[in-house]
């Protein structure tokens, strides 16, 4: 079997995983790039020729060898079958049941990143979509953290990053007048439903974090993230790209009829 280092380094603010795989005994020949985190994940897998990183960590002073050949295999062959069982494989190489609580909380995770590709697909102000579209790489980092225990790939950065993001969208929005319902445009309503489901990914972790170790960046992020999806959802709303809202969405509530502030 022929082995291939792999060199893993960080390329973008967003935290997009890069690297290189090159054949150990290449000399001379040009490395292949990867540049995300699923083709790095790939190689941390669990069949019986993928086993990059395991022991000491994907980070080990030792370059990891993966086979290109099994790497390849494994971003295209979707049934493995292994878990037929009821386990899963962990980027360390480890085995869970599917209802262990790590698990669990990269299903969220996984889910809250597919709500948010439904959500791209709506019309969008230009600078919500390139937002939005950070955030997925993000999430994808943060689900990959989940994936490998004791490992850092999600940076508090990326929770600035959101603090930024959401002082911005709300500095030019009005003050609430009372509590608002998850509806308006199709686009608002897609940001509440994602909304709901990063307070879910959220307890997820901080049921995790109660009995494994977790680093903090991930729950502070899905902590954040909700709170701007809420905002995000306040100015999609505006923005009225469907025609469909132009207005926050205000629950009928007695003090809200009587006209209080």
């Amino acid at each position: 079997m022929r082995s291939f280092i792999v060199r893993v380094y960080r390329r973008s603010r967003a935290g997009v995983l890069s690297g290189t795989v090159q054949p150990v005994d290449g000399a001379g020949q040009a490395p292949a790039a990867f540049s995300s985190a699923a083709a790095l994940l790939a190689c941390l897998c669990d069949s019986d020729d993928c086993r990059a990183g395991r022991g000491d960590g994907p980070m080990a002073a030792s370059p990891p060898t993966c086979s290109r050949a099994a790497m390849s295999n494994r971003l295209t062959q979707i049934a493995t079958r292994t878990g037929d069982d009821g386990t899963t494989g962990l980027g360390d190489g480890s085995r869970v049941p599917k209802s262990h609580l790590r698990v669990a909380a990269m299903g969220d995770v996984d889910e809250l990143n597919s709500g948010l590709g439904v959500l791209l697909a709506e019309p969008l102000p230009d600078d919500v979509r390139s937002l939005l579209v950070t955030i997925q790489h993000e999430l994808f980092n943060l689900g990959g953290e989940l994936s490998i225990p004791g490992f850092e790939l999600l940076k508090p950065a990326a929770v600035l990053h959101l603090d930024e993001a959401l002082a911005r969208h709300n500095a030019d929005l009005p003050r609430l007048k009372e509590f608002i319902l998850p509806a308006g445009t199709r686009s608002a309503a897609l940001a509440h439903v994602s909304r709901t489901v990063a307070r879910r990914a959220e307890r997820a972790v901080v049921t995790l974090a109660a009995v494994e170790a977790v680093n903090e960046a991930p729950r502070q992020y899905l902590n954040r993230l909700s709170d701007l999806l809420f905002v995000l959802a306040r100015v999609l709303n505006r923005a009225n790209l469907d025609g469909l809202g132009g207005d926050d969405v205000y629950w009928r509530s007695e003090k809200l009829a009587r006209g209080e502030d």
